[in-house]
């Protein structure tokens, strides 16, 4: 690329920032690449212009449809000759790239690039510039052809920031984009499946153990879990667990404990819906923690359903412990 040297930014006691010519060789010959003319104004002082050739490629994907297909539209170009007297590290270069489209019908896209560069460096190539581009609806059969139309560079050093906007002209075809005749009426069905969520419910809030009376040997209170009804309607590939905690049993008539840790469950799960995806798996038998679980699927394979999760209990009782009502609280956890 050649151009004429110009000053971009106002140095500093560290150092300057600077677009400037460079003997650079003219781009190698490219399909996807043309040559574009562009005439670059620098906004901040020392202001001016340059007249610079830039080499900008453009690529679309797909690249023919009938009107009101989205074209997914990526770009390149460059080189841009970045000069610094002093090394600088991370130099932000944001470009915003316009393409002029005609033909079929007309336009304008803009694609938008940011990249960080260590400087002092020669010629730097702008992009990859991505966007997205519907081509308008009752377009006629035909090309639309592309062309380079402005572009605008910010870059930012800790020096200081300079903005450069350049018109191109005379510029060639970058690319074509192929509007197809729709050969029938098309039609697309959509609807939205929405999430069920993953919701339990227990049967009841209290948990009756058995009462023993006090005769010198050990005993055990039982009991039963209230029973707890899991449905999973997520539609989602997840799986879940339902656990519990327990506090200590305590008697406040006589100040009276049980630790936590003596009470113990044997958990039961069941699949309450013979037409749920999943299966359900029961923790192990002692002391509190896992209830249920169901395991998660492969992607693409849709886990859930309806479930039960029980458990037996028990809860020992020393030969010598304060008589009185011990209660505690057991708390249950879906996630």
């Amino acid at each position: 690329m050649n151009t004429t040297r110009r000053r971009v930014a106002s140095a500093t006691a560290a150092g300057a920032l600077a677009v400037a010519g460079l003997a650079a060789a003219a781009p190698a010959a490219d399909a996807a690449r043309a040559t574009a003319n562009a005439v670059c104004r620098q906004a901040s002082p020392p202001s001016g212009e340059v007249a610079a050739t830039m080499s900008v490629g453009v690529s679309f994907n797909p690249a023919s449809g009938p009107a009101g297909t989205v074209v997914a539209v990526s770009a390149t170009a460059g080189p841009l000759p970045v000069l610094s007297s002093t090394a600088v590290p991370d130099a932000m270069i944001e470009t915003r790239l316009t393409l002029a489209y005609a033909g079929a019908a007309s336009g304008t896209a803009d694609l938008v690039s940011a990249q960080t560069v260590a400087l002092p460096q020669g010629p730097v190539d702008l992009g990859p510039f991505d966007a997205s581009l519907r081509i308008p609806d009752g377009a006629p059969p035909g090309d639309l052809q592309f062309t380079a139309k402005a572009l605008s560079v910010t870059i930012t050093t800790p020096y200081g920031s300079v903005l450069e906007e350049c018109d191109f002209s005379g510029s060639g075809v970058l690319g074509t984009f192929t509007v197809t005749s729709d050969t029938g009426t098309q039609q697309r069905p959509q609807g939205t499946v929405d999430s069920g969520g993953l919701n339990f419910e227990q049967a009841a809030a209290g948990m009756q153990l058995s009462q023993v009376t006090l005769n010198g040997k050990p005993q055990t209170m039982t009991g039963a879990l209230n029973q707890v009804a899991v449905q999973d309607f997520r539609g989602d590939v997840l799986g879940w667990d339902l656990t519990g905690a327990i506090t200590d049993f305590t008697s406040p008539e006589k100040g009276g404990l049980i630790p936590a840790d003596s009470f113990t469950w044997k958990p039961a799960c069941a699949v309450t819906n013979p037409d749920s995806p999943s299966q359900v798996v029961a923790g192990s038998e002692g002391t509190v923690g896992l209830l249920c679980k169901q395991n998660a699927n492969a992607p693409g394979v849709v886990s859930g359903g309806e479930f039960t999760a029980d458990a037996s209990a028990k809860l020992p009782i020393p030969a010598w412990q304060l008589s009185g009502t011990y209660t505690a609280t057991l708390t249950l956890t879906l996630i």
